[in-house]
């Protein structure tokens, strides 16, 4: 049995990772024309290292901008970011199981892992909720081994750990609020606190958000603004009270389902353990923890506010579910074995899982009913960029400057932010033409060097910069299978003493 093999095997976890990280950088390779629209924005963000952000803290734009620039800005590296996120917190999983088990069971909570949806279909899209997923592990096997081996640079690591899971997203707080709840409350977890190194991870959290904190105290129309642009997060009536709670408690027990039967069903629990099961019983609590803690605290404020949570906002607490589901059903057992109906569920629900990214893909074009196709992941950015270089270079003719002008800014909604993410000279992205959102392009910069507009936008505040619109055009822009979606706009304006379009 492969699955056997590899977990004995001292590189096996890895090799399995490597094999599972590959198909889910593959499959968006073939069947994305581009890439998911939160992740477009990602890539434009990160070319301005921000220290705070008006949607999300800055950890996953720190991220993507480093996996871009040392891939040579090759816009696929957003799949292996997030394939590498996952594999960071599944080593972390294996490492902490592999304290009170054999590699077998070890080996078994990160294949389980394949069996929750979200690590398929959702793992391509590089964002806040895929950003959290190597901290919060981090951070669980900080804790785990500064108190079941005491070593101070644990405590902090689970210190580091929690500040950049609270930079990915700040709902990641509810993790480290109850595991500490757990530690505090739990007689032995209590009894092995290192008081000192405990104290100094808290501290070093606490430097490395001072950034980001200063800049919230700073910027309180920022977060007032992100919260109203997102009808998510607006109060609901007594219905939205009832049915968010129940969406939420759905989605959970949803997808432990196939973990469970795997567990259940597929593996074979041999030769009882021979320890009491205490250190098991403390690292099940501590996944619990981090599971069951935050989703408590999230139907609280479901039925508290009618707030409609999406389901994927519960990513980095499914991460545990693996491992708290075999450390309970088979955790008083010293060695697991996979059977063939276990392995093979497993491979065929991977397949299945994989089979539905292209569906989903495909299906936009099934059931478009004649309407154009302009859906974010199908629409290559390359076409549209240099249609929008051509109009620059049209603009810079007119207004008597060199062709070889780069250009500096894109301003427009996130196909703006897809074309500054493809051109060589990598402008800044304007969003919206906002300076409440873009605050890196200054009214100065953009006197000086210009700006290209593509889509609609309110142009007013150029035009009372004195810039002039230079060229124009308007781009039929094809989905990744060449069929006309969507029509841009897209103007050229810059610094002229004559404005000829107006």
């Amino acid at each position: 049995m492969p699955f056997n093999r590899l977990a004995e095997m001292r590189l096996g976890v890895l090799l399995w990772l490597a094999a599972y990280g590959a198909l889910w950088t593959v499959i968006p390779l073939a069947f994305n024309a581009g890439l998911p629209i939160d992740t477009v924005e990602i890539v434009a963000w990160g070319r301005e290292w921000l220290v705070g952000l008006y949607r999300h803290p800055p950890m996953k734009t720190w991220l993507m901008e480093i996996a871009f620039q040392t891939s040579g800005g090759w816009l696929g590296s957003a799949y292996v970011l997030s394939a590498l996120a996952l594999a960071a917190a599944q080593i972390s999983i294996f490492a902490a199981i592999r304290d009170v088990r054999p590699r077998s069971v070890a080996f078994a909570a990160v294949v389980l892992s394949a069996l929750i949806v979200y690590f398929g279909v959702h793992l391509p899209q590089w964002n806040a909720n895929i950003a959290q997923l190597p901290f919060a592990a981090l951070f669980v096997l900080g804790i785990w081994r500064g108190l079941d081996r005491g070593g101070a640079h644990w405590w902090l690591l689970a210190g580091l750990a929690a500040a950049g899971g609270f930079l990915a997203k700040y709902s990641f707080a509810l993790i480290p609020m109850s595991v500490a709840m757990l530690v505090l409350y739990d007689p032995w977890m209590r009894s092995r606190i290192r008081w000192v190194p405990a104290l100094l991870g808290v501290v070093l959290m606490l430097v490395l958000l001072t950034p980001n904190i200063l800049w919230l105290l700073n910027s309180p129309d920022v977060a007032e603004y992100s919260m109203a642009a997102n009808a998510r997060l607006h109060m609901g009536g007594w219905l939205q009270r009832v049915l968010s709670p129940l969406s939420v408690i759905g989605v959970t027990l949803a997808v432990s389902i196939l973990p469970a039967v795997a567990v259940l069903f597929g593996l074979k629990a041999e030769d009882a353990a021979v320890d009491d099961g205490v250190r098991v019983a403390k690292l099940r609590a501590l996944f619990g923890a981090s599971l069951f803690g935050p989703i408590a605290a999230v139907i609280l404020i479901a039925i508290a506010t009618g707030v409609m949570i999406k389901d994927h906002w519960l990513i980095v607490n499914f991460l545990f579910i693996p491992g708290w589901l075999l450390l309970r059903l088979a955790g008083d057992r010293a060695r697991i074995t996979w059977s063939n109906r276990g392995a093979a569920f497993v491979l065929v629900t991977i397949a299945i899982i994989a089979f539905v990214y292209p569906l989903e893909r495909w299906s936009h074009y099934w059931f478009a009913a004649g309407r154009p196709v302009a859906w974010a992941p199908l629409m290559p950015a390359e076409p549209l960029a240099g249609a929008v270089k051509a109009t620059w270079i049209e603009g810079l003719r007119a207004a008597g400057l060199p062709e070889t002008t780069p250009i500096p800014v894109v301003g427009g909604n996130a196909s703006a932010a897809g074309v500054a993410n493809v051109l060589p000279e990598r402008p800044a992205w304007y969003e919206h033409l906002s300076p409440a959102l873009s605050p890196w392009v200054t009214s100065a910069m953009l006197k000086r060097d210009g700006i290209v507009v593509v889509g609609p936008g309110n142009t007013a505040p150029l035009r009372a910069l004195g810039l002039c619109r230079m060229a124009s055009t308007d781009y039929r822009w094809a989905n990744g299978r060449g069929l006309e979606a969507v029509t841009a706009h897209i103007e050229v304006f810059l610094p002229a003493g004559d404005c000829p379009i107006g």
